[in-house]
């Protein structure tokens, strides 16, 4: 399974729930102070989104599947961007959240939360991509886009748009460091 998204049109999915914890994170590193608590693993929600993910990858429905780890979901969605040479459009308000996360988009862009997924889905398969992931913490946030452009939206607003090239390179010049 690789992380680069494959085509325009496919959908863009989230699994496991986001925390929102940012203590520890890279982006608590650039922003240069504490910021709460690190990220903890929830270990009952991961292993049954694990073993759902592992069977809807062994059945070919999965398109491309990336961690979230190190950046959180923004780092991931632009690799995945990055492979695919396409852009993406998301929406924070349909990402599965705790109750206790506060939507604030940095929050919700970069927190680490263990355990966690963006998996690209075609529409095809998407009816049979939900059934297999019933019972877990999944949500549609997007999709794939051909205009090479990386969009985020939260309450019907952009909040952040950057062109693909832009973003690969600011990318880059962090590889570095």
């Amino acid at each position: 399974m690789t992380t680069d998204f494959k085509n325009a049109g496919d959908l863009s999915y989230v699994v496991d729930r986001t925390h929102g914890e940012l203590g520890g994170t890279r982006f608590e590193r650039v922003v240069g102070r504490k910021l709460g608590s690190a990220p903890r693993l929830h270990l009952g929600e991961a292993l049954r989104c694990y073993r759902r993910l592992a069977c809807a990858i062994r059945k070919g429905f999965v398109r491309s599947c990336h961690d979230l780890s190190d950046g959180g979901l923004w780092v991931a969605l632009a690799e995945s961007a990055f492979g695919g040479d396409c852009g993406f459009r998301v929406f924070l308000d349909d990402l599965p959240v705790a109750r206790d996360c506060l939507g604030e988009p940095a929050r919700l862009l970069f927190c680490e939360t263990p355990s966690r997924f963006v998996a690209s889905v075609t529409p095809q398969a998407e009816r049979k991509w939900l059934r297999v992931m019933k019972g877990s913490d999944c949500a549609r946030i997007g999709e794939v886009t051909e205009d090479r452009v990386l969009r985020v939206l939260q309450a019907g607003q952009e909040i952040a748009s950057v062109p693909l090239h832009e973003a690969r390179r600011a990318w880059q010049g962090e590889a570095k460091t």
